[in-house]
């Protein structure tokens, strides 16, 4: 074993690659480029990126998320996600998928990405704030950085921004991850009884307006419980956490309760110009229905880092600028497209009512669990749908 860095590394005054966020884009970003032959990169966060706990619910999709780890992934699996219970408050039915998908224990997950990034040359300090990023002079864009009330400013040839929804630290018209920004609540809870192969979704507009509830197992006997709301909606998520919690187990109280922005919008602004790319949250690169974005995130710093690399290399502006726009293609391609359906049809389903749930779910459930299909759940959403319109207009 390795001695553990300390991730207090001197800032430089030049580098090559400039990574600011240390979650799951910038970690991956940061690993890739300097094993891609970057030069010297450099990985700064405000924290420690493995504070306990991570604010996420931890499930992931098995196949995306081995194929894009840069390491292997068993370390971090806490158990499978063999089945996912859908639930409304009167209807419920249970989707069987043997093997889809993982609870993940993503602190450590970060921990081991810092110290593999650390061990491969990259310098990481983790108490750094990035606080602006610079137009492009010359060469070289400058970031100004505060470390214990002191202020540094690093030039580098290229920098990959992953710092989350909303920070804004470029003046450029780019993607900042603030576009339809809610914010989820959850709490840990021990003592719920739960099956810990299934994940459970709930939905109910009295206490998860346009959006969802949900139970997901986290380690033994415990579960991670949270609720996210949609923007504008009368309650906050916070007051849909302690109803929802009500109903799960009635006189039950939230413990320590956490709260994370979900960037859900998707296609605002562009995502890479003069050297900079934007990743992960800090783009929103996030499903806006489901607001999962630990896949996302991964894939999109794994996305950066090959255009940043090959930028770095091009011999001309008009060669980067054609990365640039490759970059956001090929973001499209994969994952872009589809989001943007997601968000196209988020208001409609957001305004399904209690009732139409019930009866939704209700249909679903006559079929045994492991019959469930794509086609079959969207001709039973089709079924319904009629009877929402009016739910959407009267919402507008």
């Amino acid at each position: 074993m390795h001695p553990e860095p300390q991730f207090r590394s001197p800032l430089p005054l030049q580098c090559d690659a400039l990574v600011l966020g240390a979650g799951p884009a910038g970690l991956c970003a940061a690993l890739n480029l300097v094993r891609g032959g970057a030069g010297s990169v450099v990985l700064l966060d405000r924290r420690d990126p493995w504070r306990e706990p991570v604010a996420c619910a931890e499930a992931v999709r098995r196949v995306p998320f081995r194929e894009v780890s840069p390491l292997l992934v068993d370390p971090w699996i806490r158990g499978p996600v063999d089945h996912c219970l859908f639930a409304s408050e009167h209807a419920s039915f249970l989707w069987t998928t043997p093997g889809d998908g993982y609870i993940i224990d993503r602190a450590r997950m970060h921990r081991d990405l810092s110290v593999a990034c650390a061990e491969a040359g990259v310098a990481c300090h983790f108490r750094a704030r990035a606080t602006s990023i610079g137009p492009l002079r010359g060469d070289r864009r400058a970031v100004e950085v505060e470390v214990d009330g002191i202020r540094h400013q690093i030039h580098a040839r290229c920098v990959v921004e992953a710092t989350g929804p909303g920070k804004g630290l470029e003046r450029e018209n780019l993607a900042d991850g603030a576009e339809d920004l809610e914010t989820a609540a959850f709490t840990l809870v021990d003592g719920l009884s739960f099956d810990p192969t299934a994940i459970q979704l709930w939905y109910s507009r009295r206490f998860a307006p346009g959006g969802y509830a949900w139970l997901f197992p986290s380690g033994t006997d415990r579960a991670n419980v949270g609720v996210v709301c949609a923007r504008g909606e009368a309650i906050s998520s916070r007051e849909g956490l302690k109803l929802f919690l009500e109903h799960l187990q009635p006189g039950l109280q939230p413990g320590q309760v956490w709260g994370g922005a979900i960037p859900c919008g998707s296609g605002g602004g562009e995502l890479a110009r003069d050297m900079l790319f934007k990743s992960g949250d800090a783009a929103s690169m996030v499903n806006g229905l489901s607001r999962s974005g630990i896949v996302e995130a991964m894939e999109a710093g794994t996305l950066a880092a090959t255009h940043a690399l090959a930028a770095l290399k091009a011999s001309s502006p008009g060669a980067r600028a054609r990365l640039y726009r490759s970059y956001r293609w090929k973001w499209f391609v994969k994952r872009g497209l589809s989001y943007r359906l997601t968000m196209w049809i988020k208001p409609w389903f957001g305004s399904i009512q209690d009732a139409q749930w019930d009866t939704l779910l209700s249909r679903l459930s006559r079929r045994p669990s492991t019959g469930h299909t794509w086609p079959h759940t969207i001709w039973e959403v089709l079924r319904i749908l009629p009877s929402t319109l009016g739910n959407r207009r009267r919402r507008l």
